[in-house]
């Protein structure tokens, strides 16, 4: 009965501890301090072993600027526990709240004298001074913590921390070095530490300087890593090549850091620096296992470099572009490149890479949709269940509707669509195509239903179009006979009949009477235009479809296609400005929206 009634008491005694905290916490969040203060002294006293309310009671204090009372409060609590760390950071910060700056140092000092052979007291008390910004401090306190550990790791992104933040970039890079030094493994850290702050003023100079100075006396495999490392991340191609390079002869490496190197270069689209890192694994280690990887990525990156130089020389402004080749000759060398791999390594996986380069090399670039055609069912015969095999049913696909194959074009859609390695972005690509597929056939009401799923998808390359497409159809299925004809032309704007498709689109688009369906055909016409730079004819379009104010669903697209019309096209950039600030006024939520504040932008730094 005793044991009953006793634990009875001491869990009602809970509740109402608990009961007290909460209210002094509202108390507390709705600005009640000293309500609050009131609180928090009765709970110390029920509870004077509890640091919630301690810490609770000294916040409320600080609050108030009551700095007397908060010294005192910890000062008291210290009596008790005299060797805690974390209080005498608390005290000093208190004293710097308070303006005595020198008392705030002493209280520290006293800190790290209570334990001063524990390296983890130094990071408190470090902690404390970086919070009140006392970062010379903070730097003292670490650097006499980084003496006396027996792993200085911490002390040693700290200090890196806190040099950078002061902008001494040079003594930031030089603890991230010694970190290199000591810790070899901690490379990656290092090099995601310096990443935060290269781009900032001097950074790059003093970072590279630091590195330099470091490496010149204590030069390892791993410090010129991370010295290629910040020449790359700071646009010194040729350098950090050169000295990943110079890495593998000094420590004998086997190629593995270039190989790296080299892809990196690939992803981040700097393809002739990766063209060389490629060829320098070639010339080194030509029989060693990277030379699979290295000669099909030396052939990737030729076609992409060439790929880029051929792109330089369309206007990617223009909504349509007229297909046109380019570089023949060094695309058949990259042909060749390719099938040589391809006879060189038969029954490698990445031959079949290979080939998909090769058909994608004729389709989109020597425009062979023939030869493109036999080489894609070849990769899907070689590797149905690759993410290869998707690509090339969808590229198959589209070769079949440029070729007025619309049933043939559907059934690699769907290929596409169902194979277990499409990824969703593919799948969604796919599905998409077999939805135009049938509102160029005129099934609507199947169109309609493929475009249901299509645009539940919000993030991918195709939401836009289907969500056009989707708002079209439903809103013109009705007039199902124009609906008809405008399918048909649309139909041959992707086989790029161009003229046969202008002369269509400005019949329906003159017809006054088909509302939306002539609206959208004067769109097109003037994408037409324009991709014939016949400006002129396109700027009387779009003017009117921009101010338009029945048809405003237009209106902002119009109006951004009128501005890139005038600024690239008539090369009028004042006139251009005024088009692209039109548009930020009076669409401020439209999806041009930061594509026309960009332009406008840089048309003000170019004038000044």
């Amino acid at each position: 009965m005793f044991f009953c009634i006793v634990s009875f008491l001491s869990a009602q005694n809970n509740s109402n501890v608990d009961n007290k905290f909460r209210l002094a916490q509202n108390y507390e969040m709705v600005g009640q301090l000293e309500k609050a203060e009131s609180l928090y002294k009765e709970l110390i006293v029920l509870q004077t072993w509890n640091y919630t309310f301690f810490e609770s009671l000294n916040s409320v204090l600080i609050l108030q600027k009551k700095y007397d009372e908060s010294a005192q409060l910890i000062e008291t609590r210290l009596k008790d526990s005299p060797n805690d760390t974390g209080l005498y950071g608390l005290l000093g910060t208190t004293y710097f709240y308070s303006d005595q700056t020198q008392k705030a140092y002493e209280t520290w000092e006293r800190g790290i004298a209570a334990n001063p052979n524990s390296f983890i007291t130094y990071r408190i008390i470090a902690n404390s001074a970086i919070e009140n910004r006392a970062y010379e401090k903070a730097i003292d306190f670490l650097k006499r913590g980084k003496k006396i550990s027996d792993d200085p790791f911490p002390f040693m992104l700290d200090l890196s921390n806190i040099y950078a933040i002061n902008m001494n970039f040079k003594d930031a890079a030089t603890e991230l070095c010694e970190l290199i030094l000591i810790r070899p493994d901690q490379l990656p850290t290092a090099k995601a530490r310096v990443n935060t702050y290269l781009n900032r003023p001097l950074a790059a100079e003093q970072t590279t300087t630091a590195i330099i100075n470091f490496v010149d006396s204590k030069e390892t495999a791993e410090l010129l890593d991370f010295l290629s490392f910040v020449y790359f991340q700071t646009g010194k191609f040729d350098e950090a090549l050169k000295t990943i390079t110079e890495s593998e002869e000094k420590f004998k490496g086997n190629g593995t850091s270039t190989i790296i190197f080299a892809q990196e270069a690939f992803r981040s689209r700097q393809f002739e620096t990766a063209s060389k890192a490629y060829k320098y694994i070639l010339d080194h280690f030509s029989k060693s296992p990277l030379e699979i990887t290295a000669r099909l990525g030396y052939a990737k990156t030729l076609e992409e470099a060439l790929n880029q130089k051929s792109d330089s020389l369309i206007e990617k402004w223009k909504p349509l572009s007229i297909p046109a080749i380019s570089f023949p000759a060094d695309y058949k060398l990259i042909v060749s490149a390719y099938n040589d791999f391809i006879a060189s390594y038969k029954d490698n996986a990445s031959s079949t890479e290979a080939l998909f380069r090769i058909a994608e090399v004729y389709r989109l670039r020597l425009l062979d949709l023939s030869k493109a055609d036999s080489i894609y069912k070849r990769v899907i015969q070689n590797s149905p269940l690759t993410s290869y095999a998707v690509d090339s049913n969808i590229a198959l696909g589209r070769i079949a509707i440029t070729l007025n194959k619309l049933d043939e074009a559907n059934r690699f859609f769907e290929a596409a669509a169902g194979n277990p390695r499409s990824d969703p972005a593919k799948s969604f690509e796919a599905k998409f195509l077999i939805a135009k597929i049938a509102f160029w056939k005129g099934e609507f009401c199947l169109a309609i239903e493929a475009l249901k799923n299509t645009t539940l998808v919000t993030s991918a390359d195709f939401t836009n179009d289907a969500l056009e497409l989707s708002f079209f159809v439903n809103s013109t299925k009705r007039d199902s006979i124009n609906l008809v004809k405008y399918a048909k032309v649309d139909l041959l704007l992707l086989q790029n009949n161009l003229k046969q498709a202008a002369i269509e689109f400005k019949t329906l688009g003159d017809n006054d009477n088909l509302f939306i369906i002539n609206q959208f055909a004067k769109l097109k016409l003037a994408e037409i235009f324009i991709a014939e730079n016949d400006f002129f004819s396109a700027l009387q379009i779009l003017e009117k479809l921009s101010t338009d104010e029945k048809m405003a669903i237009f209106a902002e697209k119009a109006t951004f296609l009128l501005g890139n019309t005038y600024l690239y096209g008539i090369h009028d950039p004042v006139k251009a400005a005024q088009i692209y600030q039109k548009l930020l006024e009076n669409f401020p939520n439209s999806i041009y929206f930061d594509r026309a504040r960009d332009e406008l932008n840089r048309l003000q730094t170019k004038n000044g």
